[in-house]
């Protein structure tokens, strides 16, 4: 598998970068659909780059294929950065206000890296906060970025949002925001990238392992 910085780069610059963003969004909902009907109903997210976000082709065919797929709309979340309110704010305002309005959820993605303005947290209709991994890794160490994390998912508690930490790499890291509020967990400590083969023997693993720790 090859991570998406090794190949992005060369796709915008060919060009391509609606077309596999349409691609992937497809492929997303396909197996979305086929891990629901395995009877695994968890959310499923995808990465929007800014130009694919305001450009206005992809949200028919994202709603068409949610609604084809049978899926409840809100079972898909679309991430943003904070730099697609920079380009061209009010088209991504509506753009975020045309999803919410056919039920899919938004999450601000690496919040805390970019702009990080608290004007979007209160006029746009976001449900999620993804707190960037420079201030999540170092949490068992920096005393700062262990309050700017705490002090954040209170912030997101009282807005009524999720609030997502990326980058947690080991099990000190869960010991330290666990106990902060933080709602999900993303890291290599929880599974690292895998084929959507793999998922469906990965999450049943899973459960069955934490089943069994709490009936122990």
């Amino acid at each position: 598998l090859l991570p998406p910085i090794a190949f992005l780069a060369d796709a915008r610059r060919a060009g391509l970068m609606p077309a596999l963003t349409e691609a992937l969004m497809l492929q997303v909902i396909n197996d979305a659909a086929r891990w629901r009907a395995e009877g695994m109903s968890f959310r499923v997210a995808m990465n929007w780059a800014p130009p694919e976000l305001v450009g206005g082709n992809l949200l028919p065919k994202l709603f068409a294929a949610i609604e084809a797929s049978g899926l409840p709309p809100d079972s898909v979340l679309v991430e943003v950065t904070e730099d697609s309110f920079l380009a061209d704010p009010e088209r991504a305002r509506m753009v975020l206000h045309e999803l919410r309005a056919h039920g899919v959820e938004v999450s601000i993605d690496d919040y805390g890296s970019g702009f990080s303005s608290l004007a979007y947290l209160r006029d746009l209709p976001v449900q999620e906060l993804k707190m960037d991994r420079a201030f999540v890794a170092p949490v068992a160490n920096d005393e700062r970025s262990r309050m700017i994390v705490q002090t954040t998912t209170q912030m997101a508690r009282a807005l009524g949002l999720r609030f997502v930490a990326e980058g947690v790499e080991d099990a000190v890291a869960v010991g330290e925001l666990v106990p902060l509020g933080v709602d999900v967990l993303q890291g290599y400590h929880i599974a690292r990238p895998m084929p959507a083969d793999a998922v469906g023997p990965w999450v049943r693993h899973w459960t069955e392992v934490h089943l069994a720790s709490r009936l122990a």
